[in-house]
């Protein structure tokens, strides 16, 4: 039998990875040989959703983009999902966002996040997004995707 598309996203997203981290906000990860850099840092205070941290991750010359197809891109994703919950369950931030710079992999983004909020304590929502924007905190341009969350509770 043929795996859907979603039924391929939920095997590859729960496969596990050896992370090491190097501090509370930093990890390095290993797929298929090659590494992968998990950030977070604290960008803004927002008084209805308290510290937002902004979310990211490159390859090991610091590059944003994924390399390597989408087979590669799913299982770096996966790696990232992985290391992004257990800085969630061990940090628990009021928010965070990432930022998508490739407008190709907006599908993969948005599955990544629907995934996150399943597994997480957190709201996914592009009308905070908006709100984000308006505070000249983050800088996209109009190409790019803003995946931003809140815990539960801190959305009014």
């Amino acid at each position: 039998m043929i795996k859907n598309y979603i039924q391929y996203l939920n095997e590859v997203f729960d496969t596990k990875f050896d992370i090491d981290w190097i501090s509370s906000n930093n990890a390095n990860i290993n797929v298929d040989g090659k590494n992968y850099n998990f950030f977070t840092k604290i960008v803004v205070n927002f008084p209805k959703f308290g510290k937002i941290s902004h979310v990211q991750f490159t390859d090991e010359d610091g590059n944003f983009n994924i390399t390597g197809g989408a087979k590669n891109s799913f299982k770096v994703f996966s790696a990232i999902k992985q290391a992004l919950l257990y800085w969630l369950e061990k940090e628990k931030p009021d928010g965070f966002y990432f930022i998508s710079k490739e407008e190709s992999r907006n599908r993969l983004y948005y599955s990544f996040s629907k995934k996150i909020e399943q597994e997480s304590n957190y709201i996914f929502g592009y009308d905070l997004a908006s709100e984000l924007i308006e505070t000249d905190t983050v800088n996209v341009d109009e190409n790019d995707g803003l995946y931003v969350f809140v815990r539960k509770g801190r959305r009014n």
